[in-house]
């Protein structure tokens, strides 16, 4: 769809509109359908898996079709992150990560103003799968019939604290700059509105403040001389 600049794939030749035909000889197949003929993301997340398989050799040699027909390029991969980051059309603001993906809407993206509250809301996903709070809250839907009420309730509530903290330090490690996370976060509450369940999100007033906290603790940690000292 599109090559980043100076990224491995432009370094490799890639351009927009390439076809993935191969991967070191392993053909990634064509697209597959459900029975109603609909198309499926099966094909997207085999070719993925092969990708990332191959890549964890080193360099590898793609097969291409393109504008110019058939060719072989060798892309030399980068360590990156272990979650993608994928765009999703609707209108609902909203945001998840599943363990593996990190999925925000188009919606949640026009209520960002900076890059910062943009960077906040992908750092604080991808908190939740880089702390496994999928596989958490797995094992607590396993225990939920030995639990007191409530007690996956108040685990969700905990996993978005952790979640907010540790984005919060990503966000910052990465030089965001979020003193309009406050305000950002305030009117994404708002906008989203009374369906979002109470008992799975801590109270806007608390997050709020716990945000506060938090940015200023990981600004803090940020300075040099405080930085120094920790080392």
């Amino acid at each position: 769809m599109a090559v980043v600049p100076l990224s491995p794939a432009d370094k490799a030749g890639l351009t927009a509109d390439d076809q993935l035909v191969s991967v070191n000889g392993r053909a990634l197949g064509p697209a597959v359908t459900d029975p109603s003929d609909r198309p499926t993301r099966a094909s997207v997340e085999r070719s993925q898996r092969i990708i990332l398989e191959e890549m964890k050799t080193g360099e590898v040699t793609l097969r291409v079709s393109g504008a110019g027909g058939l060719r072989d390029v060798r892309l030399v991969p980068e360590l990156g992150c272990t979650s993608n980051v994928e765009l999703v059309p609707g209108h609902d603001v909203n945001a998840w990560a599943d363990g593996e993906r990190v999925v925000i809407s188009t919606g949640i993206v026009a209520q960002c103003v900076t890059d910062g509250d943009l960077a906040l809301v992908i750092a604080h996903e991808l908190a939740h799968n880089l702390l496994h709070h999928a596989e958490r809250l797995a094992r607590a839907d396993a225990e939920t019939s030995a639990a007191p009420a409530g007690a996956r309730s108040a685990a969700m509530r905990e996993t978005e604290e952790e979640a907010d903290r540790l984005g919060v330090r990503l966000a910052t490690a990465a030089s965001y700059d979020l003193r309009g996370a406050g305000p950002f976060l305030s009117g994404l509450m708002a906008s989203i509105g009374p369906d979002q369940p109470a008992t799975t999100h801590p109270g806007t007033a608390r997050r709020l403040a716990l945000l506060s906290v938090d940015i200023a603790e990981a600004s803090a940690m940020r300075r040099p001389g405080l930085a120094r000292a920790s080392r």
